[in-house]
């Protein structure tokens, strides 16, 4: 350090989490000297040890690697999104700064851009590279600006009036089916029932969300089918719930309306103007509740 007068604060050093839980006091004691140099430390493979939430409390570090495990099935795994949420908001708790590894793909970037992760690394950008390659990259990179990847996100918003004699075990199995599909295509959204009517709000890939629209379309238990808005947007509006579901009129039977209510505006009426009907279905994810919560 002395002898290239570099600064401690721009170098960033990384230990795995196994190594560093295998002596745990011996290297704690380290990595207190490295962190009195100004050196900067990160653990790397976040995810994969034995670490405690005790320990990560009282470890000089500034960054956590998230481990390329969770990365994965982020995309299609609704187990993997809710790992690397949780990891993120800790991390965030605690002042750390989040990288995630192995990012290969643009579902990937996509869901780690909704959970706020500070960094990404992996072979969507760059593979692993030699020195001279390294530095063409890096000022390539200059001249350019950098690389930009912003992976649109699909959606689309419709209502449709339901069939006759769909109750709700009908509506309940549906439901059933409708979530386990959409994880594997790594669909989100929240379905509104009321009086009879369906708005429905789909959010993923927009190959797949098409694909859906048309089955929905030539699905008997759907009729006056009407799509109100779709378009592009970069961070999901429900990125946990595979389907959610609210059974509005099931809702309002709670509460006591006055009799001066001379025109209830169903959800077909509502449709008529894209932007109420935007903002009204997506206020349901404020309820910060998951599709085991919203059942029929």
């Amino acid at each position: 350090i002395a002898t290239h007068a570099s600064d401690p604060a721009r170098i960033l050093l990384e230990i795995t989490e196994t190594a560093l839980m295998a002596d745990i006091d011996t290297n704690l004691r380290m990595l207190r000297g490295l962190a009195d140099l100004g050196f900067r430390v990160a653990i790397d493979d976040f995810g994969t040890g034995y670490s405690s939430l005790a320990q990560l409390t009282k470890l000089p570090v500034n960054v956590l690697k998230i481990d390329k495990a969770f990365i994965d099935g982020i995309a299609h795994r609704p187990e993997s999104r809710a790992v690397v949420k949780a990891v993120i908001g800790l991390g965030r708790a605690l002042g750390l700064k989040m990288i995630a590894e192995g990012v290969e793909n643009p579902a990937q970037l996509l869901e780690l851009r909704n959970f706020g992760c500070d960094f990404v690394q992996g072979y969507l950008f760059y593979r692993p590279l030699e020195k001279n390659q390294f530095i063409d990259a890096v000022e390539q990179s200059f001249e350019t600006g950098g690389q930009h990847y912003e992976p649109p996100l699909f959606f689309l918003l419709y209502t449709s009036q339901a069939a006759s004699g769909l109750d709700q075990n009908h509506i309940a199995a549906l439901l059933e089916q409708t979530r386990s599909a959409n994880r594997g295509r790594g669909i989100t959204g929240c379905l509104l029932h009321q009086d009879g009517y369906f708005m429905q709000y789909l959010e993923g890939d927009r190959q797949n969300v098409l694909a859906l629209l048309e089955k929905i379309q030539q699905d008997p238990r759907h009729c006056n089918f009407n799509v109100i808005l779709q378009g592009s947007e970069y961070h999901r509006v429900f990125p946990e719930w595979s389907m959610g579901f609210r059974e509005i009129g099931r809702q309002l039977d709670r509460i006591v309306f006055p009799d001066r209510c001379k025109h209830p505006f169903s959800l077909m009426e509502l449709a008529q103007d894209p932007r109420t009907s935007y903002i009204y279905i997506t206020s349901f994810r404020e309820t910060g509740q998951h599709d085991s919560d919203c059942s029929a």
